[in-house]
């Protein structure tokens, strides 16, 4: 989707902003060149907000605030987390199985396209 849009900004989220938000942040910044480690500071920082974040999200969803109560407390302490080696494993794994971020795009349908028009949008 982000690749496929036309110009203009994108508002990438998920229910935490920090897990599937990361990895397709990640994913399209480390396909554009930047640097692992940048990206898994990047993706640290996502754990700063995330008690209110989590604090919302019970009150405002009967089925997380379940899932929540039946959870222990290591669960719930490893939901709010973003470690910087979640992130590297993440790209280690995705080197390994495709060869790059770059490659698992151009792989999918209209990859060329969709790495092109990232480029367009965030290096031109």
């Amino acid at each position: 989707t982000i690749g496929n849009t036309s110009d203009g900004a994108i508002y990438v989220h998920c229910s935490a902003g920090k897990d599937r938000t990361g990895l397709t942040v990640g994913l399209v910044l480390s396909a554009l060149g930047v640097e692992p480690e940048k990206i898994a500071d990047d993706y640290a920082k996502s754990d700063r907000d995330i008690d209110d974040s989590f604090l919302y999200m019970v009150a405002r969803n009967e089925r997380f605030k379940a899932i929540v109560d039946a959870a222990s407390q290591e669960a719930i302490d490893g939901f709010k987390q973003s470690p910087r080696n979640a992130m590297h494993r993440i790209l280690d794994e995705i080197n390994r199985r495709y060869g790059s971020p770059r490659q698992y795009l151009l792989d999918l349908p209209d990859g060329r396209e969709i790495v092109e028009s990232l480029e367009r949008k965030f290096l031109n």
